[in-house]
């Protein structure tokens, strides 16, 4: 667990009002730090945005990339592909904020080949995500404490009869499903944001999930963690 990512992250909510965390508040938020949020495709585009892919030289990144930030003297702009769907878009919308307040654009103006500044922004999504959704449930438990309460014995009962069964099928699942990069620490499902698609993947090996050697990602394998 990295503490001051996870301050980062708290600093960050409570500096831009976050009540709820949803692509359309990440986008008004990033708009407010000074940045351009643009959609763009990875194969047709209005006229505007192809021009400012073209000028800056970003082809390459719009070809192969869900999201990513360019930073320079004259433009902050951050690009998220159109063809995500709203939960995508705000993970990739999120990862890109993280590189911002982590402050990884000293040195150059486009972030995605550091493992640490990765492993970085995926840590201030996770934890702003996980923020988002602990904010629901503490608003909705004000609300409805009473029947809350009433339903506590019964879900402790379900959730303790299932522990041991779920993290047994989940050890073997995750055995036979889980995959890897060449250069991350961790392993993900094959549908995982940070896996899926790249051309640098592999299954995890049996070998591999009992050496230790990779941990679970935040994102994708949350309740492994």
């Amino acid at each position: 667990m990295n503490n001051n990512i996870k301050k980062l992250t708290k600093t960050f909510i409570k500096k831009y009002k976050l009540t709820a965390i949803n692509y359309s508040a990440l986008k008004n938020t990033a708009i407010n730090m000074g940045y351009t949020v643009i959609e763009f495709n990875s194969i047709f585009n209005e006229k505007d945005v192809e021009t400012v892919i073209q000028n800056l030289d970003l082809g390459e990144n719009a070809l192969k990339s869900r999201g990513f930030t360019y930073v320079s003297a004259e433009y902050r702009l951050i690009f998220v592909n159109e063809d995500l769907n709203d939960e995508e878009k705000l993970l990739v919308l999120s990862h890109e904020i993280g590189h911002i307040v982590c402050e990884h654009f000293s040195t150059v103006p486009i972030i995605g080949n550091d493992v640490k500044d990765e492993y970085e922004a995926n840590e201030f999504s996770h934890y702003l995500l996980k923020q988002s959704g602990f904010r629901k449930i503490k608003n909705t438990l004000a609300v409805h404490r009473k029947v809350f309460i009433a339903s506590v014995v019964t879900l402790c009962l379900i959730i303790g009869s299932l522990t041991a069964y779920l993290i047994i099928r989940n050890r073997n699942v995750y055995e036979d499903n889980l995959y890897i990069t060449s250069t991350g620490a961790c392993y993900h499902k094959k549908e995982c944001i940070f896996v899926k698609n790249k051309t640098n993947i592999k299954k995890l090996t049996k070998e591999e999930f009992d050496s230790g050697t990779y941990s679970p990602c935040d994102m994708c394998l949350p309740d492994e963690n």
